[in-house]
């Protein structure tokens, strides 16, 4: 169980609960935040109030560790016990859930050529199409059919 983990009010208004790395003169270093959402739901007892556990800064940026100004924060208490499980379980289900993901290849000039050889491929397709040598089904050119710039003249109305 995460034994730093504190509960963080910061003067925005946002609830976050953290692991405690250092406590420094002007910032405080935290590791693993998630944003602590309270929110009320009906039941059929009545109006109950819940809370869930969110990322915070994670989905945004590479970073382990965080240092807060002191200035930004209102106050700082350490979790309760059940507090403290239930930040260990999100913690362990988002981490694993974030392992999940494929690694994203990177583009190399090579797929940018072959992208490009297969563009001039598909273009040279659509002109011999107009030109009526493409084959025996043709049916007349359509310029407005190929419109790549349709969403140029896009609304601002509120429906």
């Amino acid at each position: 169980m995460t034994e730093k983990a504190h509960i963080i009010k910061l003067s925005n208004g946002e609830d976050i609960i953290v692991t405690l790395v250092a406590d420094g003169v002007d910032t405080v270093t935290i590791t693993d935040p998630l944003r602590m959402r309270i929110f009320s739901r009906a039941t059929k007892e009545g109006m109950v109030e819940s809370m869930s556990l969110g990322r915070w800064i994670e989905p945004f940026s590479e970073r382990i560790d965080y240092n807060i100004s002191k200035n930004q924060i209102i106050t700082v208490a350490p979790a309760s016990f059940a507090m403290k499980r239930y930040y260990d379980y999100m913690l362990l289900t988002t981490k694993e859930h974030l392992t999940d993901i494929p690694d994203i290849p990177k583009t190399t000039e090579d797929d940018v050529t072959l992208v490009n050889e297969r563009l001039k491929v598909l273009q040279q397709h659509l002109k011999s199409l107009a030109s009526g040598s493409g084959g025996e089904e043709n049916e007349e050119w359509n310029e407005d059919e190929y419109d790549f710039d349709m969403y140029e003249d896009v609304s601002d109305k509120i429906h």
